[in-house]
C-alpha cells in the first residue's frame, strides 16, 4: 500500500521543536554562563591583584630580589608590580611598561602602550604599591573557562536530541498500531476502536471517531432499510400498473377501454404519490437544516386543503396565534403538517371538523391535529409510525409511510410525534412536538 505524503509529521515536529528548544536553552545558558564567569574571573583576579599589592607593600628595596622571586616574569609580562618611595619608583617585576604614579587607592582601568590594563593602587607609609594586569589576558582566561563549561552541553545536545527522537518514536507507536488496525479492517466493519489502545491525549479523538463510526453505521442501516422499504412499496403498484396496462388490450368496447384507461391513470397517480412520499422520507433525514415560523406554516393549510374540505364538507379550524420558530426547513414542516392533516381527512366523516392548534409548552411548540374519525386501537398507536404499516381494519388508499415521514422530520429537529385517544369522544389526536429556536439565534437571524 502506497504511503501518501502527510502535511505534518508529529514525530518530526516534536523532535524539531525539542531540538530547537534545547539549542536555544544551550545558547541562553552559555550567555548566562559567560556573564557569570566573566564576573567571577574579574572578582578573582582583582582579589589576586590586592593580595600581590599587600605582599609587595612589605618588601623593602634591599630584599626585593629574594622576596619577589616568585613574581618575576619575562619582559613585557601581563603583570606589572611597581613600588614607589616618594618620587622614586622601581619595578618588582621586569617590564618595559610603566604605570603612572597613582593619586588615590583602588582599582583603575588605564591604557598603556596600546593595551588596556586593570590596575590597583595601595598606599603605604612611605609611598605606593601599584599592581596592574593586562585585560586582554583576562579575556583569554574567561574564554577558556566558558569553553570548559560549555563543552558538556555541546556534547549532551545531540545525545539528548537522539533520546527525544527515540522517546517520540516510542510514544507514537500506539498511533501507528491504530492506523494499521484501520487499514486491515473490512469496509463494513463497525467495531469501535479501543480507547485504551492509544495515549490519553488521543482518547478524545478516538472517542469522537467511534461516535462518527456509530453515526455512519446508523446512516448505512437507514439507507439499507430505506432501499428495502422502497422496493417493497413500489413492487405492488408497479405490478398493478403492469396488469392494468395488459388489460387495456383486452377491452371489448369503447366504454370498457375508457374504464380500464381510467384505472391505469389512477394507478399511475398512486405510484407517483408513493414515489413522492419515498423522496420526502429520504429528505426528512436532513430536515433540521433551517428555521421556520410555525404561525406562517399553519396559515397555508386551509387554502392547501380547500378543495378536499369543500368536497367533503369538512371544516378546518386553526386555534392559537402562536409566535414560535422551530429548527426545520419550511418545506419539511409543511410536509409534516400536510401529512397529519391528510391523514385526518382520510379518516374523518363527511360534515365533521378538524381542529389544528398550536401552543408553546416549556421550550417546545406543541402542534395538535384533532379529527372526529373512527379512532385507532391504543396498541397500534406506535406501530402506525413504522414504515408501510397499515392498521388491521384500514380500507383507505395509502402507502403507510405518511406518519413515518412525520416522525422522522420531528426527530431530525430533536422533537417527537405521537397519537392520543380522545377521552369520551370519537376521533384521534396527532401531536407534533418541536423544540423552539433559542432567542439569541432568532435575534441573529432577525426573527425575534
Amino acid at each position: 500500500m502506497a504511503h501518501r505524503k502527510h502535511n505534518l509529521s508529529l514525530r518530526r515536529h516534536l523532535t524539531l521543536g525539542v531540538a530547537l528548544s534545547l539549542a536555544l536553552g544551550a545558547v541562553l545558558a552559555a550567555v548566562v554562563s559567560e556573564i557569570a564567569m566573566r564576573r567571577q574571573v574579574h572578582e578573582l583576579l582583582d582579589h589576586n591583584l590586592i593580595q600581590i599589592a599587600q605582599i609587595a607593600a612589605h618588601i623593602d628595596g634591599q630584599g626585593r630580589e629574594s622576596a619577589l622571586a616568585a613574581l618575576r616574569q619575562p619582559a613585557d609580562s601581563a603583570i606589572i608590580v611597581q613600588r614607589w618611595y616618594g618620587d622614586t619608583m622601581f619595578g618588582l617585576v621586569p617590564t618595559k611598561t610603566k604605570v603612572p604614579e597613582p593619586t588615590q587607592e583602588g582599582f583603575l582601568n588605564v591604557e598603556l602602550r596600546g593595551f588596556l590594563w586593570r590596575s590597583y593602587a595601595l598606599a603605604t607609609t612611605d609611598g605606593w604599591v601599584v599592581v596592574a594586569q593586562r585585560l586582554e589576558s583576562r579575556g583569554g582566561l574567561i574564554s577558556a573557562a566558558v569553553s570548559v563549561a560549555a563543552l558538556p552541553m555541546l556534547i549532551c545536545l545531540p545525545l539528548v536530541t537522539l533520546l527525544v527522537v527515540a522517546i517520540a518514536h516510542n510514544a507514537l507507536k500506539p498511533l501507528h498500531g491504530l492506523a494499521r488496525e484501520l487499514e486491515q479492517r473490512q469496509p463494513l466493519s463497525n467495531a469501535p476502536l479501543d480507547v485504551a489502545s492509544g495515549p490519553a491525549e488521543v482518547a478524545p479523538l478516538i472517542e469522537a471517531f467511534n461516535g462518527l463510526l456509530l453515526r455512519v453505521t446508523h446512516s448505512i442501516k437507514r439507507e439499507r432499510g430505506f432501499v428495502i422499504d422502497a422496493a417493497h412499496a413500489l413492487r405492488t403498484p408497479i405490478t398493478a400498473l403492469q396488469l392494468q396496462a395488459d388489460s387495456i388490450g383486452e377491452s371489448k368496447s369503447k366504454s370498457d377501454f375508457d374504464e380500464r384507461l381510467h384505472d391505469l391513470r389512477g394507478g399511475i397517480a398512486r405510484a407517483r404519490r408513493t414515489v413522492e412520499q419515498l423522496l420526502e422520507l429520504a429528505r426528512s433525514e436532513h430536515a433540521s437544516s433551517g428555521i421556520t415560523d410555525v404561525r406562517q406554516a399553519l396559515s397555508t393549510l386551509p387554502e392547501s386543503f380547500s378543495a378536499l374540505t369543500k368536497d367533503r364538507e369538512i371544516t378546518l379550524v386553526l386555534q392559537g396565534n402562536v409566535h414560535a420558530h422551530v429548527p426545520l426547513r419550511p418545506a419539511a414542516l409543511s410536509v409534516a403538517l400536510h401529512n397529519l392533516v391528510d391523514n385526518a381527512l382520510r379518516y374523518s366523516p363527511t360534515g365533521s371538523t378538524i381542529v389544528i392548534s398550536a401552543e408553546v409548552v416549556g421550550g417546545y411548540c406543541e402542534i395538535r391535529v384533532i379529527d372526529q374519525g373512527c379512532g385507532l386501537a391504543i396498541e397500534e398507536h406506535e406501530r402506525v409510525f413504522d414504515r408501510f404499516y397499515r392498521a388491521t381494519d384500514d380500507m383507505t388508499a395509502g402507502t403507510g409511510i405518511g406518519l413515518s415521514i412525520v416522525r422522522a422530520i420531528a426527530q431530525s429537529a430533536g422533537g417527537s410525534a405521537r397519537l392520543e385517544t380522545r377521552e369520551h369522544l370519537s376521533g384521534l389526536t396527532a401531536v407534533l412536538l418541536l423544540p423552539l429556536m433559542p432567542s439569541r439565534e432568532q435575534t441573529r437571524l432577525g426573527l425575534s
